[in-house]
């Protein structure tokens, strides 16, 4: 999770501090929109996705143009779901809005990576962990339907990823304190986002962490 990114973004003249400190599976964050604020992309810091991505790239380069890299390895960029931080650091009021400017700026840094790595080269990762929290009813969601609303956001993530870019989902179900009903959500789900990229001609990699 981009918890520095986030961080910086909280510091901004458009969020006021709660008070108190956020747990790992808290559903009171400190981070509140003031009500005057209208949020834009212009609102928030440079998450500094891309910025990382295009350095960490460069050292993969030499190391594939010098043959330290076996030819078949693709440069991974793993990037947090915008419903991740949002959930995590941000009041359940304010929720819906902050999470609607993030997509987008998330989305620019995206692009801001396709547009600088080689597409046969690159894959994007995105690491799906609190929504099965959300999922499990462990974690509050802005969400009016949370199952049908995670899934979705995450095939709207993928339709973001380019045909020519390979894409990848990291399904990563915790048991948070023995909280969890079954473990077979992970499996189930990951079951869903294929049909459904499946019915949309589209394919992907999972990698599941239990």
């Amino acid at each position: 999770m981009d918890r520095l990114a986030v961080c910086r973004v909280l510091r901004q003249p458009y969020f006021r501090d709660r008070g108190g400190r956020a747990g790992r599976l808290s559903t009171a964050p400190p981070g509140c929109v003031r009500k005057s604020a209208a949020l834009t992309e212009d609102s928030f810091s440079r998450l500094g996705c891309a910025d990382a991505a295009i350095a960490s790239y460069r050292i993969f380069a030499r190391l594939n143009e010098s043959g330290d890299l076996p030819s078949r390895v693709r440069f991974q960029v793993s990037l947090p779901t915008p419903l991740a931080p949002v959930s995590f650091f941000v009041a359940l009021t304010d929720r819906a809005v902050v999470e609607t400017v993030y997509e987008s700026v998330m989305i620019s840094e995206l692009t801001e990576i396709i547009e600088a790595i080689p597409r046969n080269e690159l894959t994007i990762q995105w690491d799906v962990a609190v929504e099965f929290s959300i999922l499990e009813g462990i974690m509050t969601s802005h969400l009016e339907d949370a199952e049908a609303g995670v899934v979705e956001k995450l095939l709207w993530l993928g339709d973001h990823v380019p045909e020519d870019v390979s894409l990848g989902y990291r399904l990563s179900y915790g048991d948070a304190g023995h909280q969890c009903a079954q473990i077979l959500r992970c499996a189930q789900y990951d079951i869903v986002l294929m049909l459904k990229n499946a019915s949309r001609g589209r394919t992907y990699t999972s990698t599941n962490g239990l």
